[in-house]
């Protein structure tokens, strides 16, 4: 680190590229882990509530580890800087604890195979958080301005959610793609049980070659990026610390309304492969149609975060946003309910069109109001700096990301209930299917779902931090960063790297 070339990099749009293709990896893996309850349960062969209640255990693991690798790297000091070398680390691992979960042992007993899964879950997650959690908190030192951050966050949230529907065609296309059984029926391809194992390796080399990418192409940086001054702190200091960072007003408000989408989220997660596959009667052809339009509204969410957000500003357009997604989620079942979509419509390509439709305004909406969300507490980082004295963007980011996975996990104990409630049989076949069944979960889900969704977009306008607060925060630092380097000069020995503005509270 002693070498520092003499002019930073640009950021290019190829780097912002190759940055944003890094979550490629966590697109394809939250596609093949929404899997999960489905494969248990109607492969596997466990009961639903029990895979949903191992699910929502690893929760206990994810509220630790993700604010703890957040802290830890915010301040690592090395020749890779703060992010990198947990980055680099995580890929190979990451990808084998997902080929794992989904070869599971044969002839375990029940309670052995749900035990395995809870192992390889929180396997999973941590692999992948020691990628995500560090190079989340790379956006705001790559990019400082009000919206050049949001134009970066767009990027990596394009590239992980067009990455988890092409992941999930590719699936239903390739891997789960309906067959005919030994009697001529008709199996649908998300109930063969021999796809799923080829399907996750697959998905296991997409995750270790995207990593590689966004590593590569960001470590030009490393010798510009913040580096932490050497200090030697106790347990108590660090739990302390990030006490105080996680404290700021803005960033509680945002955290909360992300709770709240961590719970509708994990609660339609969940159900959605269970409507698809029984309310709708989907074959995996359909489905392949159908997950293209939440491609086409990850597309469509590049041009309209960046344009709601300067038109409304960051808070107003992320409110609208949610209830814009709010609305197109519900409309299919409701219109399902209300009689306008009959069942004899089910499997249909004018049905799938429908649904197709449906999907694109909702992958629009909701991927422009996660980008924003992230954008938000983005700009916490320089606030929380100002106060504290200590740039914490990997404690920030994956403190509100632990919390929507929380809230995510949680609410996955919910469907597995709900099917036990409504009488779900374990590998039901959607032909025989009683439709009363799904007709009721239905009902049970549609106003779940608009609450949880109404209180996040309650939450968010409580955010006070807009582009005029962000710009002055900026300028404070700059004013300190030089203040600084004139006490350097002047008096040598003193590392003002960490300094707070005048006036801050000591952590």
């Amino acid at each position: 680190m002693t070498d520092v070339p003499a002019q930073r990099p640009a950021l290019t749009l190829p780097i912002k590229l190759a940055y944003g293709f890094g979550t490629v990896a966590f697109g394809v893996k939250t596609q093949l882990m929404g899997l999960l309850l489905l494969y248990y349960n109607q492969i596997v062969g466990l009961p639903p509530h029990w895979v949903s209640i191992g699910l929502a255990v690893t929760i206990f693991f994810d509220a630790l580890w993700d604010p703890f690798i957040g802290q830890i790297s915010d301040n690592w000091r090395s020749r890779l800087g703060r992010r990198h070398p947990f980055m680099y680390f995580a890929a190979l691992p990451s990808a084998i604890t997902l080929v794992a979960l989904f070869n599971p042992p044969q002839g375990w007993s029940d309670g052995a195979i749900t035990a395995y899964m809870i192992i390889m879950v929180i396997a999973a997650k941590a692999t992948i958080s020691l990628y995500e959690v560090p190079a989340t908190a790379l956006t705001p030192e790559l990019a400082p301005a009000y919206h050049d951050r949001t134009q970066l966050l767009t990027f990596r949230y394009f590239f992980a959610i067009f990455a988890s529907s092409a992941a999930a065609v590719m699936g239903w296309v390739v891997f789960l793609k309906d067959t005919v059984g030994p009697n001529g029926e008709k199996v649908r391809g998300q109930l063969n049980a021999d796809g799923y194992g080829p399907y996750a390796l697959v998905v296991g080399g997409l995750m270790i070659f995207s990593i590689l990418v966004a590593c590569l192409a960001t470590q030009r940086f490393i010798p510009f990026l913040h580096q932490p001054a050497a200090r030697s702190i106790g347990a108590l200091t660090v739990i302390r610390e990030m006490l105080v960072t996680m404290s700021n007003r803005n960033f509680l408000v945002v955290s909360l309304s992300a709770l709240f989408v961590g719970v509708g989220a994990g609660l339609s997660n969940g159900l959605n492969i269970y409507f698809q596959t029984y309310f709708w009667g989907m074959g995996s052809s359909n489905l392949a149609f159908i997950v293209a339009g939440t491609m086409l509204g990850s597309l469509l969410a590049l041009i309209l975060a960046p344009l709601v957000s300067r038109i409304y500003g960051k808070k107003r357009a992320c409110a609208i946003l949610m209830g814009l997604a709010l609305v197109t989620s519900l409309t299919p079942i409701t219109l399902r309910l209300l009689g306008i979509i009959p069942h004899d419509m089910n499997g249909s390509s004018s049905l799938t069109g429908i649904l197709l439709l449906d999907r694109t305004l909702y992958g629009a909406f909701a991927t422009a109001a996660a980008i924003l969300t992230a954008s938000m507490i983005a700009d916490v980082v320089e606030e929380s700096q100002l106060a504290t004295g200590r740039r914490s963007e990997g404690l920030l980011l994956s403190a509100d990301n632990v919390l929507q996975k929380i809230a995510g996990s949680v609410a996955s104990i919910i469907p597995g209930f709900l099917l036990l409630w409504v009488g779900m049989p374990e590998k039901a076949k959607p032909e025989s299917l009683d439709p009363s069944i799904m007709t009721n979960l239905a009902l049970l889900y549609l106003p779940a779902t608009a609450v949880f969704a109404l209180m996040a977009i309650g939450a968010i306008m409580f955010y006070r931090l807009d582009r005029a607060g962000h710009e002055a925060n900026l300028a404070k630092l700059e004013e300190v960063a030089a203040l600084a380097a004139v006490v350097v000069e002047t008096e040598g020995g003193i590392d003002g790297s960490d300094l707070a503005a005048p006036g801050a509270k000591p952590a």
